[in-house]
Protein backbone atom coordinates (compact mmCIF):
# COMPACT_ATOMS: atom_id res chain seq x y z
CA UNK A 1 0.00 0.00 0.00
CA UNK A 2 1.59 3.53 -0.96
CA UNK A 3 0.93 6.15 1.26
CA UNK A 4 1.33 9.55 0.76
CA UNK A 5 1.61 12.45 3.51
CA UNK A 6 1.89 16.14 3.18
CA UNK A 7 1.17 19.34 5.47
CA UNK A 8 -1.65 21.92 4.23
CA UNK A 9 -0.15 24.21 6.01
CA UNK A 10 -3.19 25.47 8.01
CA UNK A 11 -2.92 26.50 11.39
CA UNK A 12 -4.36 23.44 13.30
CA UNK A 13 -0.87 22.68 15.18
CA UNK A 14 2.04 23.87 16.18
CA UNK A 15 3.24 21.41 12.90
CA UNK A 16 0.36 22.38 10.51
CA UNK A 17 -1.86 20.05 9.15
CA UNK A 18 -0.15 16.59 8.71
CA UNK A 19 -2.64 14.47 6.56
CA UNK A 20 -1.85 10.85 4.78
CA UNK A 21 -4.41 9.04 2.85
CA UNK A 22 -3.49 5.53 1.09
CA UNK A 23 -5.93 3.79 -1.47
CA UNK A 24 -6.86 0.04 0.59
CA UNK A 25 -6.97 -3.27 -0.86
CA UNK A 26 -11.10 -2.55 -1.19
CA UNK A 27 -10.24 0.23 -3.30
CA UNK A 28 -11.62 2.80 -0.78
CA UNK A 29 -9.38 6.08 0.52
CA UNK A 30 -8.38 6.35 4.11
CA UNK A 31 -7.00 9.32 5.18
CA UNK A 32 -5.96 10.47 9.01
CA UNK A 33 -5.57 14.28 9.78
CA UNK A 34 -3.34 14.33 13.25
CA UNK A 35 -3.43 17.69 13.99
CA UNK A 36 -6.96 17.32 14.32
CA UNK A 37 -7.87 13.83 15.45
CA UNK A 38 -10.20 13.17 12.30
CA UNK A 39 -9.84 9.67 9.91
CA UNK A 40 -11.98 8.36 7.57
CA UNK A 41 -12.50 6.07 4.61
CA UNK A 42 -14.57 7.26 1.48
CA UNK A 43 -17.29 5.66 0.28
CA UNK A 44 -16.49 7.46 -3.25
CA UNK A 45 -14.84 5.31 -5.17
CA UNK A 46 -14.66 7.78 -8.04
CA UNK A 47 -12.81 9.88 -6.26
CA UNK A 48 -9.86 8.00 -6.89
CA UNK A 49 -10.12 6.56 -9.95
CA UNK A 50 -8.01 9.45 -11.85
CA UNK A 51 -5.02 8.40 -9.45
CA UNK A 52 -4.68 12.08 -7.40
CA UNK A 53 -4.79 10.54 -4.36
CA UNK A 54 -4.11 14.39 -2.27
CA UNK A 55 -6.65 16.06 -4.58
CA UNK A 56 -9.13 13.50 -3.83
CA UNK A 57 -8.36 13.19 -0.39
CA UNK A 58 -9.11 16.51 -0.09
CA UNK A 59 -12.08 16.40 -2.19
CA UNK A 60 -13.73 13.88 0.00
CA UNK A 61 -12.79 15.34 3.54
CA UNK A 62 -14.02 18.74 2.38
CA UNK A 63 -17.27 16.92 0.78
CA UNK A 64 -16.79 18.91 -2.39
CA UNK A 65 -18.04 16.10 -4.13
CA UNK A 66 -20.90 15.90 -2.59
CA UNK A 67 -20.73 12.57 -0.93
CA UNK A 68 -19.67 12.29 2.95
CA UNK A 69 -16.93 10.38 3.89
CA UNK A 70 -17.14 7.71 6.62
CA UNK A 71 -15.59 9.49 9.50
CA UNK A 72 -13.90 6.60 12.26
CA UNK A 73 -15.23 6.85 15.63
CA UNK A 74 -12.99 8.47 18.35
CA UNK A 75 -10.31 5.80 19.54
CA UNK A 76 -11.36 3.36 16.76
CA UNK A 77 -9.69 2.87 13.31
CA UNK A 78 -9.95 0.37 10.84
CA UNK A 79 -6.47 -1.70 10.40
CA UNK A 80 -5.94 0.74 7.54
CA UNK A 81 -5.22 3.80 9.25
CA UNK A 82 -2.75 1.96 11.75
CA UNK A 83 0.20 2.42 8.81
CA UNK A 84 -0.98 5.66 7.96
CA UNK A 85 -1.28 7.67 10.92
CA UNK A 86 2.41 6.15 11.55
CA UNK A 87 3.46 7.64 8.71
CA UNK A 88 2.54 10.64 9.83
CA UNK A 89 4.25 10.23 12.90
CA UNK A 90 7.60 9.63 11.10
Amino acid sequence: MKIETWNTGNPYSDKGQRIAAAIGEDEHLYFADIDRGISGRSVNRQAVADGQLRRATMRVYGYQDGIAPAYTDTGTYHPVHGPIIKALEA
